[in-house]
């Protein structure tokens, strides 16, 4: 965390950074640039490692913890060739909700 958390209570924080590295299958994701929404969702940027250990870079993200959904912002790729049907859904729910939230 870079200090941008103080806009969450610490319950708040625990559970959003649990739920990154959940959704996200890393195990320690640096959360940067947290601010709250338009919409009420969190907006932010989340940096994980690769599976040679590596920090990939940050991503923009958007969480909404009321129901607990948290999603990074699809680059190409991931958009292309989803894993699932599942996923796509995450994939487009990410998009909007930082589109309501987190553009200018």
């Amino acid at each position: 965390m870079d200090g941008s958390e103080r806009v969450l209570h610490p319950e708040q924080t625990r559970d959003l950074t649990a739920r990154l590295a959940q959704h996200l299958r890393s195990p320690d994701p640096r959360i940067a640039n947290l601010h709250l929404g338009r919409a009420g969702a969190l907006c932010g940027t989340v940096e994980i490692r690769n599976r040679m250990g590596d920090f990939t870079g940050p991503r923009p993200f958007v969480a909404d913890l009321s129901d607990g959904f948290v999603g990074r912002l699809p680059e190409g790729p991931e958009r292309r060739n989803p894993a699932s049907v599942a996923d796509y859904r995450a994939m487009e729910r990410a998009t909007a909700l930082f589109a309501a939230n987190c553009t200018h």
